[in-house]
C-alpha cells in the first residue's frame, strides 16, 4: 500500500476499514510496514498497520532483514521506538549487518564471536561485506574476511562489495578486495564495473588502482555508457580520471 510509504495515516485506516491486507506485498515482495518503516513519512503509518495486525516480523521475499532492520538502515529513529515499542528485535545477523553499515568494527567482532554469519544477507540479497564496504574501513572489511565472508558475492543486482567501495570511494577498502582477490572486472547484471563506479564518482585513487590491476577501460553498461564518458561527472577530479583513462586506452 503506497499510503504506508507515504505515511498518509488516514488513507491507510480507509484502505485497512475496508479490508486491505496488512500484510499483502507488492511485486517486489515488500510489505506496507517495510515500506512505513522506511520512506519518510509518519511514525503513525506504522502504529496503524501493527494495530491492523501487521506481522512484525515480516521480510522481503527472499530477503533477510525485517521493519527494524529497514528503519535502523534508514536513520528512521521515530519508526524504530514504535517497532521496538512493539516488542521488535534484531537478529545477530541483522544487527550484524547494521554495525557493519555503521562501521562499528568492535561491535562486529562480537557478533561474529556469538555465532553471526559472515556471509548474512540483507535487503536486496546484499552480502554484509557489501554493507560494510560502504565505509573505508580495512580493518572492518580484513575481520569479515577472516571470518569467511565471500568477497566476491553478489546482490540481486549483481553488484559486488568492490563495485559499493568504488562508488563509494573507499579507497582503503578498495585495495584490501582487490588485494583478497576481488574480480576487478566482474560486471552487474546492468553491466556496471567497479571501474566505471569509480570514474563516474571521480574517485582518482581508485582508478588507477583498478586500471594497475588490469580493469577494462572500455566496458560498456547496458546504458551505453563508459568511464570515460561518466568521468565528466566526477567532480574536480573528471580531468584527471578522464587523462588517466585515455592514456589506459579508453576510447570512448
Amino acid at each position: 500500500m503506497k499510503a504506508a510509504g507515504a505515511g498518509n495515516v488516514e488513507m491507510l485506516r480507509l484502505l485497512l476499514g475496508n479490508g486491505a491486507d496488512p500484510n499483502a506485498k507488492d511485486n517486489d515482495g515488500t510489505t506496507a510496514l517495510l515500506d512505513a518503516a522506511f520512506l519518510p513519512g509518519k511514525p503513525e503509518a506504522v502504529t496503524v498497520l501493527l494495530q491492523a495486525g501487521a506481522n512484525i516480523e515480516a521480510k522481503e521475499s527472499g530477503g533477510a532483514g525485517t521493519s527494524l532492520l529497514v528503519a535502523e538502515l534508514a536513520g528512521r529513529d521515530d519508526a524504530s521506538r514504535v517497532l521496538r515499542q512493539a516488542g521488535a528485535t534484531l537478529s545477530d545477523n541483522e544487527a550484524l549487518i547494521l554495525a557493519a553499515y555503521r562501521g562499528q568494527t568492535e561491535k562486529v567482532r562480537g557478533l561474529l564471536k556469538r555465532g553471526a554469519d559472515a556471509n548474512a544477507r540483507g535487503f536486496g540479497n546484499k552480502p554484509v561485506l557489501m554493507y560494510a564496504s560502504n565505509v573505508d574501513n580495512p580493518a572492518l572489511v580484513s575481520l569479515l574476511i577472516e571470518s569467511g565472508a565471500d568477497v566476491n558475492a553478489r546482490s540481486n543486482i549483481g553488484e559486488s562489495a568492490l563495485m559499493v567501495a568504488s562508488f563509494e570511494g573507499a579507497t582503503r577498502v578498495a585495495r584490501l578486495l582487490v588485494e583478497r582477490g576481488a574480480e576487478v572486472n566482474a560486471r552487474s547484471k546492468a553491466d556496471m564495473t567497479a571501474l566505471i563506479n569509480a570514474a563516474w564518482r571521480g574517485n582518482l585513487e581508485i582508478v588507477r588502482l583498478l586500471i594497475d590491476k588490469g580493469a577494462d577501460v572500455n566496458v560498456q553498461a547496458t546504458s551505453g555508457s563508459t568511464a570515460l564518458e561518466l568521468s565528466q561527472y566526477g567532480g574536480p577530479n573528471q580531468l584527471e580520471v578522464a587523462r588517466i583513462l585515455k592514456e589506459a586506452g579508453a576510447k570512448k
